[in-house]
């Protein structure tokens, strides 16, 4: 049925080999049938949801998601599937922070963030050792040759890092609860329908490679069987709808990778299967929990009771969707975790007995569910829903048929199956089935939802939210902040002179010991032209100024003598856009002092003085010193590398087609670096436009009020405290 898969591949780093290659299969296709058709739902559910400007950012935020989490599934190239893989963790991260005026928005963002971006560097480092054992970096290639040498099976372990991060597998899971902190449409799209999805997508390749695999088998089954087990046994114990699905998804993702990892054709077809299912109904699920808010303005299922008898199409798109997703007939979820269920038996006693018990599960909070929906209860007010209608109402009911409507044409949802499934694993010649045989399959998912009702009315006892608290991993994102502020706050260094003294020591005290040697020997020229003597004496008198001016104002414009005469030095060496670089530079620091100062007093005799001993910081100084210019010695004198270096200039202007080489070098040899350079620059300016936007002139009127207030503290009263009309 699988037709040859399309591929296409255009040079991106010509040097490294690396190229912008895709390749459209059975299972990419699939793959994007699902970004495409859940995303429109949910970009109709989202305009009629979200209002005002975080309608917009919403809807750009989602599109351009799409558009990176397509990339990722056609990616072939390693180096290009990485791109894609971290573009969606940082679209995620802002997708789940677009309320940004939500604390709890912008912490789970964050955690989101560091989990998956650590998950991805792991994958990318996983990855390309794989590369380096296959020789080639095309993922097919890669899993055509399915290299096992110790190279390779490290770098497996780091795949399935990257894996369980981004697909929420315990006990990386922490981030998808905190996510749901986001509005319904992007827990809709992200993390039930397509981005949790990208973890599963790369077990469905490389399972059928590596299922036998020790390296590859035990981690993943023992991750995706904890995530089940914990996943739902959460879900099951919460009192809050959208709570409940994130811990649901958890649980629902690692029963599909156990269904993966069986290997086998029938286990492929399956899986796929499994996909497409968990995506329609867990979609319709948060959409429709989302219009339940809006509309009602909670979705604790307390307050839910009695909805299905006046509102019959929510608690029917809710029943539909939770029965999928615990694989009850006829629905798509029951056809695929049927289809699991016959591949389990046929060898695989352990991953079947996890099957089974997921369902069960999921089975049990699926009924408490349905059944609070249904519930008359004389005690709790029906929520009033009447307002729900257009997107709101049809986007989710949309996807919750799709997914009942899939399971009724179970000979299409088997060939729609098959794509994916022989895209990865071959042939399967047992196919899907609404009515299977009589057979242990069939009893097993009987004995499942059983399961399920019984466990759900037994449950009251034990039943209530089980609420985790802070996580382990927030502490962790918090590390670097917490050990700089307890260090300054214990050490008392909060003034800006201890701090550089305290630095300026310590790269002292490392380093000179090393840089002895070096300079011992080295090579130190000892004639200079007048020029670069008077550039050299400007130099010194700028820096000398600088230390002994009062005025604030001299004192600025005295350092800039020591940049400009700097300048002046680099123009007479040779390096006129070293010298126009500096220079440019300079301007922008002195001018930046000057708008500060502007709001200072004039002089510095105010200022609180250090209270470290004049010997300690003449000492200090001293050394600097020393140890700038035993740099600057043992940088200059070490020999050329006159291969390298006569190679870049031989090449450089003819092949890079300048005129100048410092150019060609900045935009050609180094053109990866100077990217990140323009990037790093772009990033820091963005926050800088960010912070003064929110907090204009107040923030510099704020630092200056701080700065004197300061003062005046430090001086016991000696100062004047300032008028407020002079503050300016």
């Amino acid at each position: 049925m699988n037709a040859d898969p399309l591929e296409w591949s255009w040079e991106w780093l010509p040097g490294l080999d690396v190229s912008i290659a895709g390749r459209l299969d059975g299972l990419a296709a699939i793959m994007l049938a699902l970004i495409v058709g859940v995303g429109i739902a949910v970009l109709l559910h989202a305009a009629a949801y979200a209002s005002g400007q975080t309608r917009g950012r919403l809807l750009r935020l989602l599109s351009a998601f799409a558009v990176a989490m397509a990339g990722l599934v056609l990616a072939d190239d390693v180096v290009t599937l990485f791109v894609f893989w971290e573009a969606t963790s940082v679209l995620s991260f802002l997708l789940i922070a677009v309320k940004d005026t939500a604390a709890d928005a912008r912490t789970a963002a964050r955690r989101a963030f560091a989990i998956t971006g650590a998950g991805g560097l792991g994958l990318l480092t996983g990855l390309l050792m794989l590369a380096q054992s296959a020789g080639s970096l095309r993922l097919s290639e890669i899993l055509t040759t399915a290299p096992d040498d110790g190279l390779a099976q490290a770098g497996i372990v780091l795949v399935i890092l990257g894996i369980a991060t981004k697909s929420a597998q315990f006990p990386f899971h922490s981030w998808l609860p905190g996510a749901m902190a986001a509005p319904a449409p992007v827990s809709a799209y992200l993390h039930s329908a397509t981005m949790v999805k990208a973890g599963v997508y790369l077990v469905a390749r490389f399972a059928p490679v590596y299922a036998d695999e020790a390296v590859w088998q035990i981690p993943v089954s023992t991750l995706a069987t904890a995530s089940v087990l914990y996943g739902g046994w959460v879900a099951l114990r919460s009192t809050d709808l959208k709570r409940l699905l994130a811990y649901s998804t958890i649980s629902q993702l690692g029963l599909i990778i156990v269904v993966f990892q069986i290997g086998s054709p029938k286990a492929a077809l399956a899986g796929t299967a499994l996909i497409i299912a968990h995506a329609a109904a867990k979609a319709s699920l948060f959409l429709m929990t989302g219009s339940i808010e809006k509309v009602s303005g909670t979705r604790d299922m307390s307050f839910l009771v009695g909805v299905g008898r006046t509102k019959p199409i929510v608690a029917a798109c809710v029943g539909i969707g939770l029965f999928s997703l615990a694989g009850v007939p006829p629905t798509a979820g029951f056809v695929a975790k049927e289809g699991g269920l016959v591949a389990g038996v046929d060898g695989h006693p352990i991953l079947t007995t996890v099957l089974v018990l997921g369902s069960v599960l999921t089975m049990a909070y699926a009924t408490r569910v349905t059944v609070t929906l249904y519930r008359s209860d004389g005690s709790a007010e029906t929520p009033t829903i009447a307002s729900m209608s257009g997107a709101l109402l049809w986007a989710p009911a949309t996807l919750a048929f799709t997914a009942l409507a899939l399971g009724l044409a179970a000979p299409l949802f088997d060939d729609l199956s098959r794509l994916g499934g022989e895209a990865v694993a071959g042939v399967s010649e047992e196919g899907l089935k609404l009515v299977p045989g009589l057979g242990l399959p069939l009893l097993l998912s009987l004995v499942a939802i059983a399961g399920g009702v019984v466990l759900d009315r037994i449950g009251p006892a034990w039943t209530g939210d089980l609420r985790e608290g802070p996580h382990p991993y927030d502490r962790l994102i918090d590390l670097p902040a917490t050990l700089g502020s307890t260090a300054i706050t214990r050490s008392g260094i909060e003034r800006l002179a201890r701090i550089l003294t305290i630095t300026m020591a310590v790269a002292v005290g490392l380093t000179v010991p090393f840089l002895i040697q070096t300079t011992a020997t080295a090579d130190v020229p000892t004639t200079t032209g007048w020029v670069e003597s008077f550039a050299l004496a400007g130099v010194m008198i700028g820096a000398v100024g600088t230390a002994v001016i009062r005025m604030r104002f001299a004192a600025v414009l005295s350092l800039g003598v020591v940049g400009f005469s700097l300048s002046g030095w680099f123009l007479a060496r040779g390096a006129p856009d070293l010298a126009l670089t500096q220079m440019l530079v300079e301007m922008i620091i002195v001018l930046a002092f000057l708008l500060v100062l502007s709001r200072l007093s004039t002089d510095v005799d105010g200022a609180p003085r250090s209270t470290l001993p004049t010997v300690v910081r003449a000492v200090v100084a001293i050394g600097s010193a020393v140890f700038v210019g035993a740099v600057a010695i043992a940088t200059t004198s070490v020999g050329r590398v006159t291969t390298l270096q006569d190679e870049i200039v031989a090449r450089a202007l003819p092949e890079g087609e300048g005129r100048n080489i410092v150019n060609v070098i900045l935009t050609d040899i180094r053109a990866l670096d100077t990217m990140a350079e323009v990037a790093v620059l772009t990033i820091a300016t963005i926050g800088v436009i960010r912070l003064f936007a929110v907090a204009g002139p107040d923030i510099v009127q704020a630092v200056s009020r701080s700065d004197q207030q300061l003062y005046a503290a430090r001086l016991g009263g000696r100062r004047r405290d300032v008028d407020p009309s002079e503050e300016s």
